[in-house]
């Protein structure tokens, strides 16, 4: 197993690395600033702290997070997202421009001959 993921660490960076105004998270998230200073030295918090600060910064903390693990782990594939389904629309496009470029070459070394 990797290293733990440090969740304050990742917070200290990400509010910096996106310049947010702790002052303007503690006040969305109606905490003090001494207990967001605490978030902040914890390697790991309550998935509910999580999910407030998801939305005090309108960020997704959840899909860093899995991002994190790796790509062979299950997840509940039932939950598709719009973009699972666009990603679904251009393999499908992906698949017949590929059959219609081929078929264009062919095309095309027959009437060269």
């Amino acid at each position: 197993m990797n290293q733990a993921f440090h969740i304050g660490a990742y917070l200290t960076k990400l509010i910096d690395g996106k310049r947010l105004k702790r002052s303007d998270i503690t006040s969305s998230m109606g905490v003090q600033y001494s207990a967001f200073y605490g978030y902040e030295n914890r390697p790991s918090l309550q998935y509910s702290i999580i999910y407030r600060l998801c939305h005090a910064m309108k960020y997704n903390i959840f899909l860093d997070i899995a991002n994190t693990l790796p790509a062979d782990y299950d997840y509940n594939k039932t939950l598709e997202t719009s973009k699972d389904n666009l990603i679904a629309q251009l393999q499908e496009e992906n698949k017949k421009l590929k059959w219609e470029n081929d078929l264009m070459q062919k095309l095309m070394a027959g009437k060269n001959n």
